[in-house]
């Protein structure tokens, strides 16, 4: 009997309208039934998801379903982390679509080298009615970074590689494990925060252009429903994570100065771009409550006024400019 090698992780949280085309997305590539299983992550929904879930699972033996109180995604995918029982995981979110050749996954899993990440390429699809889709091009391509060999993280970070979306990401869950790899609880774009953290202790990594994934932008989402609490938390959550890569390279600074110094000048160009942001939107978003939030949140953390090393000259000559804050308001 060939053992499983990989658990897709679904959270699901009133995901009704996407459960069966994400589980038929699945189910409908070439990706081997004997080589995975399909853990949904109920996190207290309270629509027919739930229903629609058990259905399936008649129709599929290696489908099963945790159920838990509503924490957010982040806390939905540590459980998935938790329940999972296969070497690899892959966190698969219920509104997108996994790509109908998954041969890459399939070589992966067929001639497994103990990878602690495998980084693939996803295809950004805009939704165009109930069917079809239109394609927007491709995400997490990391041109910097060495592909088809394996590399430590600590490389590719130094080569230039830039956090993105977990969903383009074969992980082995010992590696998770053992380094105690979390999302972080309550986080929009946790995704951004966990890679970054994640790929800075990762010994054995392969960067591939396969794509795997099918992200589909959706108009309800938060990033492109630029009004609201949501956005400004959307917003506001960027300085947390500026936050958590300031920390990041802190920890580093005694055993490793380079990568230290590298996470840092990342650190310090996010947070110049959050500031940025604010210039930058400030007709638009000054109505909606989002650089006062923002700005606030900057000041808490002690990131605002800006004092940014000389090291890049420019960025340091504009936070002359973004530090006069009437212009931000």
């Amino acid at each position: 009997m060939i053992e499983k090698k990989l658990s897709i992780v679904i959270p699901m949280y009133d995901s009704e309208n996407y459960m069966e085309r994400i589980v038929a997305s699945i189910y409908g590539s070439n990706l081997p039934i004997e080589l995975f299983d399909v853990v949904v992550v109920n996190d207290g929904s309270k629509d027919k998801g739930p229903e629609i879930v058990e259905r399936l699972m008649k129709d599929h033996d290696n489908l099963r379903m945790v159920n838990r109180e509503n924490g957010g995604l982040s806390m939905a995918r540590n459980t998935g982390i938790d329940n999972a029982e296969t070497k690899y995981i892959w966190f698969v979110d219920s509104d997108d679509l996994v790509s109908s050749d998954l041969t890459p996954i399939i070589n992966v899993l067929e001639n497994d080298k103990n990878i602690d990440v495998f980084d693939f390429v996803f295809e950004w699809c805009f939704k165009m009615g109930d069917k079809t889709t239109k394609r927007k091009g491709f995400g997490a391509t990391h041109s910097k970074v060495p592909h088809d060999v394996i590399i430590s993280g600590r490389e590719a970070i130094i080569k230039g590689f830039m956090p993105s979306s977990v969903c383009a990401l074969l992980l082995r869950r010992d590696f998770l494990l053992k380094n105690n790899l979390r999302f972080k609880k309550g986080l929009t774009q946790q995704d951004v925060e966990f890679t970054y953290r994640m790929m800075a202790v990762a010994e054995k990594v392969i960067f591939k252009n396969d794509i795997i994934y099918n992200y589909i932008i959706r108009n309800g989402s938060i990033s492109h429903t630029k009004t609201g609490a949501k956005w400004i938390k959307y917003q506001s959550d960027k300085v947390e994570i500026v936050d958590s890569f300031y920390k990041l390279a802190q920890s580093f600074k005694d055993k490793d100065k380079e990568l230290s110094r590298k996470i840092q000048d990342h650190a310090d160009g996010a947070l110049f771009g959050c500031v940025y942001n604010l210039y930058k939107n400030r007709e638009e978003w000054r109505g909606n409550g989002v650089n006062e939030a923002v700005l606030a949140k900057l000041k808490e953390h002690k990131f605002y006024p800006l004092h940014l090393p000389i090291r890049n000259f420019k960025r340091w000559a504009m936070s002359f400019i973004l530090n006069r804050e009437f212009l931000l308001k």
